[in-house]
């Protein structure tokens, strides 16, 4: 069993080396990670380089930022064609925990006697500070009341692309992550293909897997709770226009006309007197949803640091 790790970087080099020394410490080393340098201006490569780690490594240097998604299907893609029978997807700014992250995942598949040819997505659980979740969970942040809640995994959940073990055939089954969405949303739509194409998904609660967690704010609305992520203007533009264009491709525009009303109404409440130049991001986002313009914007992504 050969397995490929797949790191997309930018401008981090400090991050993306604690998670190469972690690789280092791993009972189960990867067999070869693929980092995807997506045109970083801070000399990461030498930086990396200089450091003369262990581990078996190849930047794959681009000479522009491409966007997440078209650098993350560039990484695949390269482990993909390198006949690698999994791969484990990371974020620059993640790491695995412990030393038997994934040993544990390697473990978990050998048990259940599965094979690179059937399509498993298997997960480390993703935690940030304070022994909590990264990513809201049965509506919980607790690490410790999903321990209560499981035994040692759940059963049809994943969190692309933090810490996920993907075998080779659901590349094969579904396709690669989609550049159009250049950032945000491609997981989702990723995820979407895998659940029609049947691709078992599992997270396991002893493989800990670090990502830093998200400005997570509590709005009530119409006596409900939700949660919104407090983020960058940029990132506000592809999160409703991507949005807005999967929900056209289920001919669901209703709803995208109520998640771009949902989205003006909690970026209010966060933000207040300064809401305006964030809700202009935001209109402009669910217009390009709308007429299907994706790809990378560059101007968007100037006028909204």
């Amino acid at each position: 069993m050969k397995i490929a790790g797949v790191i997309v970087t930018y401008n981090r080099k400090e991050l993306l080396l604690k998670n190469l020394l972690m690789q280092e410490k791993q009972i189960r080393k990867l067999d070869y990670v693929f980092i995807v340098d997506n045109g970083c201006s801070d000399g990461t490569k030498d930086f990396i380089d200089n450091y003369k780690l262990s581990i078996n490594y190849k930047f794959i240097s681009l000479s522009e930022n491409v966007g997440f998604s078209e650098a993350c299907k560039i990484g695949i893609v390269e482990a993909y064609n390198s006949s690698f029978d999994w791969i484990y997807m990371m974020d620059d700014d993640g790491r695995p925990m412990n030393d038997e992250t994934i040993f544990l995942l390697e473990k978990y598949i050998n048990e259940n006697k599965i094979s690179f040819s059937d399509s498993w997505i298997i997960n480390s659980i993703v935690l940030q500070e304070d022994n909590l979740l990264t990513f809201r969970t049965n509506n919980t942040l607790k690490y410790s009341d999903l321990l209560k809640q499981y035994n040692d995994f759940i059963l049809g959940n994943t969190y692309l692309w933090n810490g996920s073990l993907i075998s080779k055939s659901v590349f094969t089954n579904v396709g690669f992550p989609n550049e159009i969405f250049a950032f945000k949303g491609e997981d989702v739509e990723f995820k979407q293909r895998c659940k029609k194409n049947n691709v078992k998904m599992v997270t396991l609660l002893k493989s800990l897997y670090y990502h830093p967690g998200f400005q997570d704010i509590e709005i009530r609305f119409l006596f409900k709770k939700m949660f919104f992520n407090k983020e960058s203007k940029w990132k506000y533009y592809y999160s409703i226009r991507n949005r807005t264009y999967m929900l056209l491709q289920e001919k669901k525009r209703l709803k995208a006309f109520l998640v771009y009303l949902k989205f003006i109404y909690c970026i209010k409440k966060i933000f207040n007197k300064d809401s305006k130049s964030y809700c202009e991001f935001v209109k402009i986002g669910y217009k390009d949803g709308l007429k299907s313009k994706m790809g990378l914007n560059k101007d968007i992504m100037q006028r909204g640091k």
